[in-house]
Parts: C-alpha cells; structure tokens; sequence
C-alpha cells in the first residue's frame, strides 16, 4: 500500500479524500495546513508516494510547499487540488512541475482515475 499526504485547508474535503483513499487501498496523511503537511512528510519522506495538494490554500503557497517536499523526496509524485481552471493554475508553477491535476468538485470515479495514473 502507498502513502499519500493530503494537504487542504477543508476539513470536509480532507475528510473525503482520506476516505477515498482507505476505500482505494492507499495510506492516507492528511493536514489541514501546509506547515502541518511539512512536518508530517519530515518524519519520514521516503515513506510518501504522492501529496495531494491543495492550491488556493490561505497564507501559504501550494507551489513553494511542493519544492519543498519535492526536494527531500524527487521521485514524489506531485497533484494539484484545485476548483479554478486546471489549465490556467498548472502554467502558474514555474518553480515545479505538476504531475497530475484534480478537479474540484470530483467523485471517486474522478479520484480513482488520477490515483490510476500516477
């Protein structure tokens, strides 16, 4: 089973992908801010398949927590939470390179599909 961090300042929706994924066979971490997100992955980055994470998250910014735990794990597998135009958000990084993006609103189909690809 492959571990994946959940960054999101929704509580609901945190609650929702952990759910998705326990359902999917993956090991869910999830945090309701960025820095909670770090220092989780900190313990023991080599651990962590993915981060799911989500870009309009308050005072904080989604790119630049996304160097961060790509830096301590390269071969992260890196997606992009987000409700605004998939397109327009992932040109909008250009310090990291997205691998996937998600939809909001999604359903588990949605949520399989991704998870299916990366």
């Amino acid at each position: 089973m492959k571990k994946i961090l959940v960054i999101d300042d929704e509580p609901s929706l945190l609650k929702i992908m952990g759910k998705f994924l326990d359902k999917l066979k993956w090991i869910p971490v999830t945090a309701e801010t960025g820095e909670i997100g770090q220092n989780l992955f900190k313990e023991d980055p080599s651990s962590f398949y993915g981060v799911i994470i989500d870009y309009n998250l308050p005072n904080e910014s989604s790119e630049d927590i996304l160097v961060s735990l790509k830096s301590l794990s390269p071969n992260l597998k890196l997606v992009l939470s987000t409700g605004f135009a998939v397109e327009e958000i992932s040109r909008q990084y250009t310090k990291i390179t997205i691998d996937k993006t998600l939809q909001k609103p999604f359903s588990l189909t949605d949520f399989k599909q991704m998870l299916d690809v990366l």
